[in-house]
């Protein structure tokens, strides 16, 4: 109603016409106009602009009633000055993606401003489908043709899944020196026994031999 007020009062000449923007209704609009702070989904501006998204929060009159909306332009660029600092092992990093795949917030500005829609890694299609993956699903080649290992966790209420991604060279790296460290502690235990074993031998046929030339 109050849109098409100022619409007729432009109209009418009492505002000036270029001092307005209209905002088109969208979900997250209409959730402000209802009295609950909406977010709409991400998207980009311009060809080099990074992501971004729109935050709409209502404004409460006195009696509770909705009177106004404040609109957010928000820029994703800090969220992924954010994650780069995250470290997963010596060579891995965190990434996220939107509801729709879309890479939001990674360790190469770059790479975000390709806009590559990563659905195809079978881990990120599993957490946007709610999929548990298995253990195939979690190995990939990522976009510098490197072997890795991933996991994939949904945010609540975003619908974004945040990937923490491992060389796997790296990532099963700490399981081979457990599994070298086991089949070292195995044949030393078994080199251990074996000379237990033998020195025990000598000392009972030793005196057996005894016995028998004694009995002689």
């Amino acid at each position: 109603r109050n849109v098409k007020r100022i619409r007729r009062r432009v109209e009418k000449g009492e505002l000036p016409k270029d001092t307005l923007n209209y905002e088109v209704p969208s979900e997250p609009f209409d959730s402000a106009v209802q009295g609950t702070t909406g977010i709409s989904e991400v998207y980009f501006l311009e060809q080099e602009s990074g992501p971004h998204l729109d935050m709409f929060s209502p404004i409460f009159a006195e009696n509770g009633a909705v009177v106004g909306i404040v609109k957010l332009q928000i820029s994703l660029q800090n969220l992924s000055e954010a994650i780069a600092h995250i470290e997963v092992g010596e060579n891995g990093y965190v990434y996220i993606v939107d509801g729709k795949g879309r890479l939001i917030a990674h360790q190469s500005e770059s790479f975000v401003l390709k806009r590559p829609t990563l659905t195809s890694r079978k881990i990120i299609a599993d957490a946007l489908n709610n999929i548990t993956p298995n253990i195939d699903d979690a190995t990939y080649i990522n976009e510098k043709n490197v072997s890795v290992v991933g996991t994939a966790i949904k945010v609540p209420g975003y619908n974004w899944v945040v990937i923490f991604e491992q060389p796997v060279a790296e990532a099963f790296g700490f399981l081979d020196f457990i599994r070298n460290l086991f089949l070292v502690t195995v044949i030393g235990s078994f080199i251990s026994l074996l000379i237990v074993a033998l020195f025990l031998s000598e000392n009972l046929t030793s005196s057996i031999r005894k016995l028998q030339k004694s009995t002689k």
